[in-house]
């Protein structure tokens, strides 16, 4: 079975350090997720949130020295699928904005979110199984 260095998410690199976005706010900072036990550095703030174990850092934008996305997708039947859950073995697939005929050509089942359909396979079913990075330049919206 395959897995990736890093869960699929938002990261940032700010004094070196790769950290996980835990969310935005605003265009001014973002709040990152600290490892278990990591101290906070004198001078920055931290907040908390009830889905968080540890506090989350708030970062200024202008310190941020690069940010990017990780996404894991597989081809399924031909289809590209965004890999959203691993359960032992198996994968949970989601497709957006197929036809319904191609939905049930997959297997696939709508979800509560219009327009997305789901199935879960055993990893062996898939091929291409990869994770893409897209990367977030200074030039973006995200660092003004």
């Amino acid at each position: 079975m395959t897995r990736f260095d890093r869960r699929d998410g938002e990261y940032v690199r700010w004094r070196g350090r790769l950290l996980r976005v835990a969310s935005n706010s605003g265009d001014t900072s973002v709040v990152t997720q600290l490892g278990p036990g990591e101290a906070v550095p004198a001078g920055y703030r931290t907040t908390r949130s009830a889905d968080w174990v540890e506090p989350g850092l708030i970062v200024p934008v202008a310190e941020i020295e690069e940010r990017f996305a990780l996404k894991t997708w597989c081809e399924f039947r031909g289809e590209r699928c965004e890999v959203t859950a691993w359960f032992g073995p198996n994968l949970l697939m989601v497709t957006a904005f197929v036809s319904d005929a191609t939905a049930a050509r997959l297997g696939m089942s709508a979800t509560f979110e219009r327009g997305y359909h789901a199935r879960e396979v055993d990893i062996t079913e898939v091929t291409g199984l990869r994770q893409e990075r897209t990367e977030f330049t200074p030039a973006g919206d995200w660092r003004r």
